[in-house]
């Protein structure tokens, strides 16, 4: 059954905009240290629809049921052959984790099957008032359900669009079928969801021209957009006369791994170190890197807590981004690392690719170009700021922070586009 023939019909009624936002969210969010490990697991995308449940419930005048899936890769690559579901909590948000087989095809099926089901028994408890169903990503076995129960239940559907997917390694056989068959059908879906909240503008005006959508690429809380540089700890801190550059975030040729380590390999003066903080499928191409040059070091996620992650951004010199914009993915995302970055009032250079709104670039480092030596001189560049520099560049980014890029301010603007959509 084609997307177009699942969600052909909306019937979407008139309500009472004065009432409270009634809201069904479907997602892949479960409770801090539920997933560690899965190789399916995005500290990042668990952050941001945490962030997104916690402020929405608190500060947006909605009243919010979240139906979520266990993030695991398909057995036999996570060691879990099915998982039976249970009720929970997540940022102060009743969740209910849906079980599925984890099986290939059969685990898509079974989730889309469980989701189409808790969403219509939602919809029919909150006939009457302004609802509206949210969905994080449009991963095929939550979009369509949630686009099928929209139609059948007369309730509008928006989805937050924070990854396609554009996968740059060609899968083969039954999984590969799958893959294909998902790299379609995301993007078509789109255009069948009555609003978006996307990162970049490029996936509205590209993937689903005519449908309302608002742009909120990322946020942070209020407390740590605040709390700046400060005086971090001095444990583990850089010897004198030491300069390291920082990375966090996912391993992988998207978020410019590669790029990094060649750029890191130009600074061959004494002193200067390399923190590389993630996980993910280059993981094995940092520890060859870190053999090959001792002035490495990979410290895997699985082993630093986040709070550790962030006390460290604050003590490096300099905190990187290097994705090259040349990947297509990039003009489809955001680095959500990139407003951690700025909040540690640490220099931060950057790479600009499509995806990074031009509101960032003045808070930004940039280099002359993506090559490695373009790299390597902008980190030079950042290292021997001085401090009066860096502290004049710090208060700015964390005013704008403030300003425009809290999760309080987000989820505001957010809640009332959600109305917009269920008037």
């Amino acid at each position: 059954m084609s997307v177009d023939q699942l969600v052909a019909a909306p019937r979407v009624r008139r309500v009472d905009a004065e009432a409270p936002l009634e809201l069904a969210f479907a997602g892949s969010v479960v409770p801090p240290g539920m997933a560690e490990g899965s190789h399916a697991f995005s500290p990042a995308g668990n952050k941001f629809q945490t962030n997104l449940l916690c402020h929405l419930a608190a500060g947006a005048g909605t009243r919010i049921e979240a139906f979520s899936m266990r993030p695991l890769s398909a057995w036999p690559r996570d060691r879990v052959v099915s998982f039976r579901g249970e009720r929970t909590e997540v940022g102060g948000v009743p969740t209910t984790l849906l079980p599925f087989v984890n099986l290939r095809g059969i685990k898509e099926g079974s989730l889309a099957a469980g989701f189409y089901t808790k969403l219509r028994r939602w919809a029919a408890r909150s006939a009457g008032a302004p609802r509206a169903l949210l969905v994080y990503n449009v991963f095929s076995p939550l979009s369509l359900p949630v686009l099928a129960a929209a139609r059948a239940s007369g309730v509008p559907a928006v989805a937050v669009v924070a990854d396609l997917p554009f996968d740059t390694y060609p899968p083969r056989g039954f999984r590969g079928l799958l893959e294909r068959m998902e790299r379609r059908a995301q993007p078509a879906a789109l255009r069948r969801f009555d609003g978006l909240v996307v990162l970049t503008p490029h996936t509205a005006h590209e993937h689903a021209p005519g449908v309302p959508w608002m742009l909120m690429e990322g946020a942070l809380p209020a407390a740590e957009a605040a709390a700046g540089r400060g005086d971090p700890s001095t444990a583990g801190a850089p010897a004198p006369g030491e300069r390291v550059v920082m990375y966090s975030g996912m391993l992988n040729e998207m978020n410019g791994i590669p790029l990094l380590l060649e750029s890191f390999a130009r600074l061959a003066e004494p002193g200067w170190r390399l923190w590389v903080y993630g996980g993910g499928p280059l993981d094995a191409a940092v520890r060859a890197a870190a053999r090959r040059d001792p002035r490495i070091t990979l410290h895997p996620w699985d082993v630093v807590p986040e709070a550790e992650v962030l006390r460290r951004q604050r003590q490096a010199h300099v905190l990187v981004n290097p994705r090259p914009s040349s990947h297509r993915a990039n003009r489809y995302s955001f680095p959500s690392k990139l407003l951690e970055y700025l909040a540690s009032g640490t220099p931060v250079v950057s790479t600009v690719p499509p995806g990074i709104p031009a509101e960032y670039h003045p808070h930004l480092l940039v280099p002359a170009d993506e090559s490695p030596d373009g790299i390597a001189a902008a980190l030079r560049r950042a290292a021997h700021l001085s401090d009066a520099e860096c502290a004049l560049r710090a208060g700015r980014a964390r005013a704008w922070l403030l300003r425009e890029k809290t999760w309080e301010r987000q989820a505001e603007r957010i809640a009332g586009f959600l109305r917009s959509v269920a008037r």
